[in-house]
């Protein structure tokens, strides 16, 4: 198989996924709010996931960037 038709079949495929949720949409609001359907157990895990990978990126950002820069003196 080529890597085009991978590309199509993948295009095609997010294509066909993204007309069905167009037309289940009724507003903007619906979209960009879940339609309000989700449980607060899932937004509160969310919402954590999405905090701890900020803190775990910008903390090694921060950690390589100290020991790359500073000189180490023993």
């Amino acid at each position: 198989m080529s890597i085009w038709m991978i590309i199509i079949a993948y295009l095609c495929i997010i294509g066909h996924l993204g007309f069905q949720d167009y037309r289940i949409r009724k507003s903007a609001a619906d979209y960009m709010l879940g339609g309000r359907s989700f449980h607060p157990y899932v937004m509160a895990m969310s919402y954590e996931a999405t905090f701890i990978s900020t803190s775990a990126m910008v903390g090694f950002g921060i950690g390589a960037l100290v020991n790359l820069s500073w000189p180490r003196v023993i």
